[in-house]
C-alpha cells in the first residue's frame, strides 16, 4: 500500500511552526511539498495503483470551498480510455473543433504576465530544441501534448453549479491541493489549460453532463530521464505580487514588550467578528508591568494589552487575572 513520499509525524504532538518529535518541522516539510511540486512534460508509462489513486483523490477532496459547497466534479482517466481520448483529443485539435467552456484570449493577460509567459517558452522549446521562430516544430509539440505527455492518467476538473468565475475559484483551490496531494505520493503531475478547448469532446468520451471544463492534469511518474523536465521556472519576487497593511510596532523602552504577542503566543481559530478576526488566545504566560493593576494593565497607552503581550491595535475582552496569567479569551486584530 502506498504511502506518503514525505513522512510526517502526527500533527498533534507540536503547535504549528513549531519542532515536531523526531520528524520535519511543519514549515520545513510545507517548504519541501510546495517548492517541490513542479510540472512534469514527460511520463514512464508505468501507470498509478489504485489504492495510490484513491489515497490522492480523497486527500484533495478535504479542499477548501465557500459555504463547503464543494463545487467540482473529477473524471479520472486510464488504460484503454485513456487512449482512445487521447486520440479523440488529437482529431479535435486538427480539425479545429473547439469547445471551451472558458473562453480564452491572448488579451486577458497583462504585459508584465506576457513577459512572464515569453520567458516560460524561450527555457521549455529551447530545453526541446525547437528554435524561437520555429512555429510549425511548437505547433507539433503543442499538439502532441494532447496526448497527455505520456502520462498513464488524465483527470479532467469540471466547475458545477453555474460553473461562474466564484465557483471556479472553489475548484482553483482544489486543483493546487491535488496537484500537492500527488506531490505528497510522489506522483508527476502537469495541469493543461490545452485539455479545456476541447471540452464537448471530453463530455461525449466520458459521458459527463454536468458542470464546466476548467482544466485537464496529466499524472504519472516522471521520466527522470527527460530534458524537458530539468526546466526550472522562476517565481516573482514576493513584494511584486503581495502588499502587507498590517504592522507590529514594539516599545524599545520597555524590555517587558520586546516580544510581541505574535511571536509568543498560540492562536486557535474561532471565527470571524464583522471586519476584525477573533482568536483564542491558550493560557500563555503574561508579566505584567511593575505597579500596574490588571485594570492599568487593560487601558495602559496606546496598546490594549500589557507586557511582552503587547501587540498595538489588538483589544482585550478581559482583563488579565490578579495573579499575571493569562486566562483563555477572545481578542479582536483590527484597528486600535
Amino acid at each position: 500500500m502506498s504511502r506518503p513520499v514525505f513522512t510526517r509525524t502526527r500533527t498533534s504532538e507540536t503547535p504549528v511552526g513549531g519542532t515536531r518529535t523526531g520528524g520535519t518541522r511543519t514549515w520545513e516539510y510545507a517548504e519541501q511539498l510546495i517548492r517541490g511540486r513542479r510540472a512534469t512534460r514527460a511520463f514512464r508509462p508505468d501507470p498509478v495503483p489504485q489504492d495510490t489513486l484513491r489515497r490522492i483523490f480523497s486527500l484533495a477532496g478535504a479542499a477548501p470551498s465557500n459555504s463547503n459547497a464543494q463545487p467540482w466534479r473529477v473524471e479520472v482517466v486510464g488504460g484503454a480510455r485513456r487512449d482512445r481520448l487521447a486520440d479523440a483529443l488529437r482529431t479535435a485539435h486538427a480539425e479545429r473543433r473547439v469547445t471551451a467552456d472558458y473562453p480564452y484570449s491572448e488579451d486577458m493577460y497583462a504585459p508584465v504576465h506576457r513577459e512572464r509567459r515569453a520567458a516560460f517558452g524561450a527555457d521549455l522549446y529551447g530545453a526541446l530544441g525547437i528554435g524561437p521562430e520555429d512555429h510549425t516544430a511548437r505547433a507539433a509539440y503543442d499538439a502532441e501534448s494532447l496526448g497527455f505527455y505520456g502520462a498513464p492518467h488524465a483527470a479532467f476538473l469540471f466547475v458545477t453549479g453555474d460553473g461562474g468565475p466564484r465557483l471556479a475559484a472553489d475548484a482553483g483551490a482544489y486543483l493546487q491541493t491535488l496537484l500537492l496531494a500527488m506531490t505528497a505520493y510522489g506522483v508527476s503531475s502537469c495541469p493543461q489549460g490545452l485539455l479545456s478547448f476541447y471540452a464537448d469532446t471530453v463530455r461525449d468520451h466520458l459521458g459527463v453532463d454536468d458542470g464546466k471544463l476548467l482544466v485537464g492534469i496529466s499524472f504519472g511518474y516522471a521520466d527522470e530521464n527527460a530534458p524537458v523536465n530539468r526546466v526550472a521556472t522562476g517565481r516573482a519576487t514576493l513584494d511584486a505580487t503581495t502588499t502587507f497593511h498590517v504592522r507590529v510596532r514594539r516599545r524599545a523602552d520597555d524590555p517587558d514588550t520586546a516580544t510581541s504577542l505574535l511571536d509568543e503566543a498560540v492562536f486557535q481559530m474561532t471565527g470571524l467578528e464583522g471586519p476584525a478576526l477573533a482568536l483564542t488566545l491558550r493560557d500563555a504566560p503574561v508579566r505584567h508591568r511593575r505597579g500596574s493593576s490588571p485594570r492599568a494593565c487593560r487601558v495602559w497607552g496606546r496598546v490594549s494589552f500589557c507586557g511582552r503581550c503587547a501587540v498595538p491595535g489588538v483589544r482585550l475582552r478581559s482583563v488579565h487575572g490578579s495573579r499575571g496569567r493569562a486566562r483563555p479569551r477572545r481578542l479582536l486584530l483590527g484597528t486600535p
